[in-house]
């Protein structure tokens, strides 16, 4: 009744007094209260430690001890209970009023704590990224459901088990080395590793590292983002083995192939444009225009009908360029050009494709 009344004049909504613990633990359930001061002797078979272990189990309310009994045997048990503190008979009242605000301050705090907590789960479960958490050993200590799912495994398939039992033969000797560095304090990012699927399919990802570090600022294992970059690897192999392909098909075509930008510089030349320019090399011919490759006349030439092309997007077909001797009029070379635009991603005309066929020995037939 005493500490009621002081409790009310510190501002403090209180409850009745209830003296059996199972009412106790009723009255909890009902009422979700702040705190509650609970004397360890209660009246009927529960006393207030098997009701605090109840109410630790149940509702996580906090809880501080009144008691006259202070023996150590008492106060061990009691400990098991995870108490917000002992207030011993006889107290003050400022004394009662600390313990009951710094019960409350724990409580919100704590309350704070696992709010986060389970803010931070419920992302670290949700999101769409890859992770997981290493010991400095490489055990797995925790790992994502998004993790899990990729990697088509079972949460217990994993926890305690070494990172590396996942990977590939390749990347588990790479990642043996780089984990010393994670664990010197040093973060690493963006590392290349293949990991294998319960079912043996593997997955190409990205891996980045930060150490994770305990409240004595020493490194106690390791925060490991993936990204899944399968797509983007076999894609990359995709385009490799197509601009194999396509320099395949340049290079076997027997008249002369290239592009040019809208700059009217060459960006691919094959074998024949690299002869037909007295070329010494491709890498000669590439990122230079006709202008530094061919005589004036000629270039200019080439230039007008090029422009022509890049302003209005319309190719020229199968056109013969002729060149004859200035003394008598023979043919010395004839070919012929078909010069097309080719377009960017957007539908942009991006520059020309031209193919040059030499048929000479064809024209010089045909004007005998």
């Amino acid at each position: 009744m005493d500490i009621h009344r002081i409790l009310s004049k510190h501002g403090y909504t209180v409850h009745p007094l209830v003296a059996e613990g199972e009412r106790a633990l009723t009255m909890v359930g009902e009422l979700h209260p702040d705190l509650v001061l609970m004397d360890i002797q209660l009246r009927g078979p529960m006393d207030g430690i098997a009701v605090a272990q109840a109410i630790l189990e149940t509702s996580k309310v906090p809880v501080i001890f009144l008691t006259a009994n202070s023996d150590d045997t008492t106060f061990q048990r009691a400990k098991l209970t995870a108490p917000y503190g002992f207030l011993t008979k006889p107290f003050e009242e400022r004394e009662l009023y600390t313990a009951v605000e710094t019960a409350l301050y724990r409580s919100r705090l704590e309350t704070r704590l696992r709010e986060s907590d389970a803010r931070y789960k419920s992302l670290y479960n949700t999101t769409p990224a890859l992770l997981y958490s290493v010991a400095p050993d490489g055990t797995v200590t925790d790992v994502n459901n998004h993790w899990l799912e990729k990697m088509e495994f079972r949460r217990e398939d994993v926890l305690g088990k070494n990172i590396t039992e996942f990977m590939t033969e390749e990347s588990r000797h790479s990642a043996r080395k780089r984990n010393q560095t994670v664990f010197r304090d040093a973060k690493s990012s963006n590392v290349p590793y293949q990991f294998v699927t319960r079912f043996g399919r593997t997955i190409d990802v990205l891996s980045s590292a930060t150490p994770e570090k305990n409240a004595a600022g020493e490194i106690v294992g390791a925060f490991v983002v993936m990204q899944d970059i399968s797509e983007n690897v076999r894609m990359e192999q995709m385009l490799a083995n197509e601009r194999n392909l396509f320099a395949t098909i340049v290079e076997t075509i027997p008249y002369a192939v290239y592009a040019k930008d809208v700059h009217h510089k060459f960006v691919i030349a094959n074998a024949k444009t690299v002869a037909l320019l007295k070329a010494a090399s491709k890498e000669d011919v590439l990122g230079k225009t006709d202008a530094e490759l061919l005589p004036a006349e000629h270039a200019d030439i080439n230039y007008r009908i090029e422009a022509e092309i890049l302003r209005c997007g319309r190719p020229i077909l199968s056109v013969d360029a002729v060149r004859r001797s200035t003394t008598d009029g023979s043919l010395e070379y004839c070919e012929q050009v078909s010069k097309v635009p080719y377009y960017d991603a957007a539908g942009r005309i991006a520059g020309i494709v031209g193919v040059n066929k030499d048929i000479t020995a064809e024209k010089r037939t045909e004007e005998t």
